[in-house]
């Protein structure tokens, strides 16, 4: 039997993953809506609140009462379309490695950015580095690009807001315009690149990775040094991005198939 503690314990707790939830889905919350979402005290939520913060679990928009999950903070439930997909990528990722000889990445979405939870390094010398752990702006990443074009013009603006849009390096899109623009484009292709748009020098190439009502769980990328990648036919070194592409798209219909059985 519960006592009165635990009882009060259990609401605690499943209020604070309530919030998590919440935040998880719009991204930046009020003391004041989660409340009303989750009809308890304003008093109730600050004190969760308060404790999620000292946790950094969630950060506070800067002079506001507001809320949003911190940087590298992926939710999901056990048993979940994205539990599966975490314990079933990294024999997947290995064979895109092993077929590109290129360093791949598996990437989510957090806010407004990406998390790699999983990775695997090229062997060769000169490759470019694992980012497990750390996170990349979506609309300079490729896999960025490909989780953005999941939602339509209105979503895109709704979640950028007023947020600038930063440019790492003189090829970074910072106009919300022209980022739409080349969202309309991805979805036609069904893919997307970073051209030195993160980094001078390297290029990565991505697609998505659909669950079975065809909404993108998360996105798959091969990254090189730009000098190995022949990106027209005029150059005459390196692999052709259409090979990076096949594997790609192998990979990831193979990968979500079985997810989605």
């Amino acid at each position: 039997m519960w006592n009165s503690a635990g009882v009060s314990e259990l609401k605690t707790l499943k209020n604070a993953l309530a919030i998590l939830r919440l935040l998880e889905t719009r991204q930046v919350v009020g003391i004041r809506d989660m409340a009303q979402e989750l009809e308890v005290s304003t008093s109730a939520v600050h004190r969760i609140c308060s404790t999620l913060l000292a946790e950094g679990i969630i950060v506070q928009e800067p002079g506001t009462r507001k809320y949003s999950l911190s940087e590298g903070v992926v939710l999901w439930q056990a048993g979940s379309t994205l539990e599966r997909l975490l314990a079933v990528a990294p024999r997947y990722l290995r064979t895109l490695r092993d077929s590109t000889h290129e360093t791949v990445h598996l990437a989510v979405r957090t806010g407004l950015k990406v998390t790699f939870p999983l990775a695997l390094e090229s062997a060769r010398e000169l490759r470019v580095s694992s980012r497990v752990g750390k996170t990349a702006l979506m609309h300079t990443s490729a896999t960025g690009k490909i989780l953005l074009s999941d939602m339509n013009d209105a979503e895109i603006r709704q979640l950028i807001g007023e947020h600038q849009l930063e440019a790492p390096t003189e090829y970074s899109t910072s106009s919300l315009d022209s980022l739409i623009e080349e969202m309309r484009d991805v979805r036609g292709k069904g893919y997307a690149t970073n051209v030195s748009e993160t980094e001078t020098g390297i290029y990565t190439i991505a697609v998505a990775v659909r669950d079975a009502e065809k909404h993108v769980m998360c996105a798959l990328s091969v990254s090189a040094p730009l000098s190995r990648v022949r990106r027209t036919p005029e150059q005459h070194h390196g692999a052709p991005e259409g090979h990076f592409l096949g594997a790609l798209r192998l990979c990831a219909h193979q990968l979500s198939e079985e997810v989605s059985q």
